[in-house]
């Protein structure tokens, strides 16, 4: 079979720098042919692109190696980001058991690239033999080895033959969404299903690299140049295939192409009754006969869960394909209760569905953190759900993966959910979700490296997500590397060059960098654009930052919505009102939008966001004192260490929105120093022009501040 994309690449690399080479790097020996780290003993194997880089940097040790050269050389100019390379060089720390800030092997030069700085010394085959075995043991196998007689000899270099070499590397593969032959509208929902669940065993191989289901979808109704696609997903195979149902049969047909030849690898149909059991064992056969004719290991571990049977109920696997079709669609506030109502189908048919409760759990998880729903009944209906998952089928890596969802989203138990992610990455290390999960959970940890490592991984597997890369782009944004950030949109915008929400947040890095509103100006005057929609409300914030408080009270007559992100018009207003002297108009909205608030608050009493506006109005209304002891509050209730993203995004607002207004100046500006001194997505130049900040442009401890964090 011919080697594919990413083999090719890998033996292409290898063999520019000298594979062949062992080396010692400190106290490691490095076998580049079979990706091994050597210590004391300890065998570790990496992952081979990451060998690549390795070698590449030991074959200019010493030297700062940028990443557009690892890039270029160890990528083949591959289509690859920045991420990529990170994560490689993450997965060697780890290896290496080295530390960034004090490294002993691999030394991050900022904004410029890596340098290997410990010694590489280049060993023989020999040496490398007596080392590992010892000199006495060496004789006595060379006196044996002087009988071998030549065909056992000629075994041994078969070994060490380039084909081996590539192959190991693994294989990739992309799985195109079934074409429907049937007319009925339940068949296109049943073969999705099927689709995604193929999917899923796939990621559980190991050996295999598979393309997530976000990055084929949009091949659903494109003419299909197979060649074409492999090129744009980076894979060396493409799955194609149908699905027809009739009555109580379904036929299947599938046939496995190489991407660079449109050679036909293998093909195969399926013609079966609609059983649960069926369909299971045909997903089990398809695996495993892809994984055969790529040339993928299956440990007996994976081949274990890929013969597990989740339900003997038709009806219940029916009605589970019809939740996960739902639960993957957008718009979450219309979707998750038609999965939420599927997924109960699914476990009244049978009880015992482990992975349906999984399911009924996550959408209740998401409801619960991101759907506007924070209530005990939510919390209650995630965690029961999630219980009963765990108890049914304890090690399925969906359910350690819902379990992972509840802690992080219900429990705010980051740690607790760190653990479950793992177990499931470890049981679907081809799962893209799996590694978005954990990048999520990282950059709301607070820790930057490994979310900025996992997320690039899961662009590799899901390489045409443009969500992935908008969450990639927003974390470079938060580390003040705007000019990657800006990288990754416009990589998107590749992707889906019509995309709005795109080019606002493409607009928003100049806001957030240098307080510039220019490009926001521009997208804003696009008659297509939803002025509402704009991220941090940046509609209005374009007229504040220009001091155009007509223009920003025109904004708001023209929102269509009597709230934006919980908070209501009336506090925008009222606010707009304020800073344009208009205290008698701004304190009758304030008064509308406190009165509001204290109904909201107590209908969602765990809201985290509405005691700010709730503070925001009083200091509106000259509470300062009721103001600031709320705001207070919700920093104390909402720390770093429980929400690193969700406490940047509290202590912005409650400065900007409570201790200015409320003229608690030193507190403001002991917050702001806290806000600054962590990864935040504005820049103090970026802040500087809100007009909120006047009353304490001449403070002498605003202005050490500004020389503190400035840009040098």
């Amino acid at each position: 079979m011919p080697i594919g994309v990413d083999q090719m690449a890998s033996v292409t690399t290898r063999a520019a720098v000298g594979e062949q080479s062992h080396f010692r790097l400190g106290d490691w020996t490095v076998e580049p042919a079979l990706n091994q780290l050597e210590r004391r003993g300890q065998l570790l194997r990496i992952e081979p692109r990451a060998m690549d880089v390795l070698v590449y940097l030991a074959d200019h040790v010493g030297q700062t190696v940028t990443t557009e050269t690892l890039i270029s050389d160890v990528w083949s100019g591959r289509a690859v980001g920045d991420g990529s390379v990170y994560f490689a060089i993450n997965h060697l720390r780890k290896a290496l058991g080295d530390d960034r800030e004090t490294p002993r092997y691999l030394e991050t030069i900022p904004k410029r690239g890596y340098r290997l700085i410990a010694p590489v010394e280049r060993v023989s085959s020999q040496a490398l033999i007596i080392s590992a075995l010892g000199y006495k043991t060496v004789i006595a196998l060379l006196a044996v080895l002087t009988v071998i007689t030549v065909p056992t000899v000629a075994l041994l270099s078969v070994k060490e033959s380039p084909d081996h070499l590539g192959a190991a590397a693994a294989p990739s593969i992309a799985v195109l969404p079934f074409e429907k032959l049937s007319p009925n509208a339940e068949v296109a929902y049943f073969a999705a299903g099927i689709h995604n669940d193929l999917l899923t065993s796939l990621s559980k191989i190991s050996s295999l690299t598979v393309i997530s289901r976000t990055s084929v979808l949009e091949y659903t109704n494109r003419p299909r140049n197979l060649r074409e696609i492999g090129r744009e997903l980076g894979v060396g195979a493409i799955l194609e295939g149908s699905v027809q149902r009739s009555g109580e049969m379904v036929r299947v047909n599938v046939q496995l192409i190489d991407a660079q030849t449109d050679e036909h690898l293998w093909a195969e149909f399926y013609d079966r009754s609609l059983t649960a059991d069926s369909l299971f064992a045909i997903q089990t056969e398809m695996a495993t006969s892809i994984a055969t004719a790529l040339r993928a290991t299956l440990t007996p571990t994976e081949l274990d869960r890929l013969q597990e049977v989740p339900t003997l109920s038709g009806k219940a696997y029916d009605h589970y394909l019809t939740g996960r079709d739902y639960a993957g669609r957008p718009n979450e506030a219309a979707n998750m209760p038609l999965a939420i109502e599927a997924f109960e189908q699914a476990v009244a048919e049978d009880p015992n569905f482990a992975r349906a409760w999984a399911e009924l759990s996550q959408a209740h998880s998401e409801l619960y953190r991101f759907g506007g729903d924070p209530t005990d009944e939510r919390r209650r209906r995630a965690e029961t759900a999630v219980q009963r998952a765990v108890a049914l089928e304890p090690d399925a890596p969906e359910v350690r993966a819902a379990l992972a969802r509840y802690n992080y989203l219900v429990l705010f138990d980051n740690e607790a959910a760190l653990r479950e992610f793992e177990l499931a990455r470890r049981a679907m290390p081809g799962s893209a979700e799996v590694f978005n999960q954990l990048a999520g959970l990282y950059r709301r940890m607070g820790r930057w490296d490994e979310a900025l490592s996992y997320r690039a991984r899961a662009i590799e597997l899901d390489p045409r997500n443009t969500d992935q890369l908008i969450s990639q782009a927003a974390t470079y944004a938060r580390l003040h590397d705007y000019m990657r950030a800006t990288r990754l949109i416009d990589r998107a915008l590749e992707i889906s060059p019509d995309n709005a929400f795109l080019r606002q947040s493409r607009a928003l890095q100049a806001l957030w960098s240098d307080g510039d509103v220019a490009p926001l100006k521009v997208i804003m005057g696009r008659p297509s654009i939803d002025h509402g929609s704009l991220w941090e409300d940046s509609g209005w914030l374009v007229s504040i930052y220009d001091r155009n408080y007509a223009q920003a009270l025109a904004d708001l007559d023209a929102w269509d919505m009597d709230e934006f992100a919980g908070a209501p018009k009336s506090l925008y207003l009222g606010e707009t009102y304020r800073l344009a002297g208009q205290l008698e108009r701004a304190q009758q909205h304030f008064e509308t939008a406190r009165s509001y608030l204290r109904e909201s608050l107590a209908a969602s009493p765990e809201d985290y966001w509405i005691p700010v506006f709730l503070a925001q109005a009083l200091a509106g209304l000259h509470d300062a004192e009721g103001a600031v002891a709320l705001g207070r509050r919700v920093l104390e209730s909402m720390p770093t260490s429980k929400d690193a993203l969700l406490a940047e995004d509290v202590r912005r607002s409650t400065i900007f929105r409570v201790f200015l207004p409320a003229r608690a100046y030193e507190i403001a500006m002991r917050e702001l120093d806290a806000l600054l001194s962590q990864p935040s997505l504005f820049s103090i130049e970026g802040l500087l022009p809100d007009p909120r900040l006047d009353p304490v442009r001449d403070r002498t401890d605003f202005q050490a501040l500004v020389k503190k964090y400035q840009r040098r």
